[in-house]
């Protein structure tokens, strides 16, 4: 995704844990002579400052980071992170006023995914992404069949696509085969998953990866977030859409599928 991005020169990469490739990278970094290095992370492990000191940086961004000597300019404000990334330009002269989301866009993708629409007569179709990145984002087989369970019988004519990752494409076509118009594709990357949302009226998610992804199409959104104001603050949609929202303690599957109002739906 992020070789097809045209605004990035070039991307380098290092193994994970691997402190002697964290050198190499670093190394390497620094023969490019870089006047600004902007960190926006949370958290910094110590490999991490090593990577970073290696690039030798003329200025070093930073968020959160007063009590590291190696960042010179830092933002200790909370406010959403396309903000945060709008102060971090300010700093080095950069006036950013659209912040906007620039969505990935692949053309063999998009063909692919219309062709899949038209094929199935998908219009005006709901969108849901039962799945998060953490454990706790992710809705078990049992209650998702529970969500499908409500859900279309609460509007028994509605179209819903039900957003997927290869290790998962299976069982939900299983789970789908019971219910009449819910359809799962058989998507292969994040380009398709892209063009799913692109095309719907709505988004059901837990996790904020297609919540961003459909604030950039301003879409109406139903999203899932654990209870943490901070967190929230940092990555709540940002979308002209409507939106809704619901809040959980420890585990997504706390909440009831219940809890989505039938009018959030329209």
């Amino acid at each position: 995704m992020f070789e097809q991005n045209q605004y990035i020169d070039s991307l380098f990469t290092v193994k994970k844990r691997n402190i002697i490739d964290y050198i190499r990278c670093g190394i390497l970094l620094s023969k490019q002579q870089f006047d600004v290095v902007v960190d926006p992370t949370l958290a910094i492990k110590n490999r991490d400052l090593l990577l970073l000191r290696l690039i030798q940086g003329k200025h070093y961004i930073g968020y959160k980071k007063s009590q590291y000597k190696l960042f010179n300019i830092n933002i200790e404000s909370d406010q959403h992170f396309s903000e945060t990334y709008q102060l971090m330009l300010k700093e080095i002269g950069f006036d950013i006023h659209n912040l906007s989301y620039d969505v990935p866009f692949e053309y063999a993708y998009s063909q692919e995914i219309k062709q899949y629409i038209q094929e199935n007569n998908l219009s005006s179709y709901i969108a849901i992404n039962f799945f998060g990145a953490a454990r706790i984002k992710k809705v078990t087989f049992d209650n998702i069949r529970k969500y499908l369970d409500y859900l279309t019988k609460l509007k028994p004519n509605q179209q819903w696509v039900l957003l997927t990752y290869p290790e998962m494409t299976l069982t939900l076509q299983e789970i789908a085969k019971n219910y009449h118009h819910v359809f799962v594709h058989n998507t292969q990357n994040i380009f398709h998953t892209i063009e799913l949302i692109r095309d719907c009226s709505l988004l059901i998610s837990t996790d904020t990866s297609t919540v961003h992804i459909a604030s950039g199409f301003n879409k109406n959104i139903i999203a899932m977030y654990k209870k943490d104001p901070i967190a929230f603050t940092h990555w709540q949609p940002k979308t002209r859409g409507k939106q809704h929202i619901l809040f959980y303690q420890n585990n997504i599957n706390e909440l009831r599928p219940q809890d989505i109002q039938s009018n959030w739906l329209e």
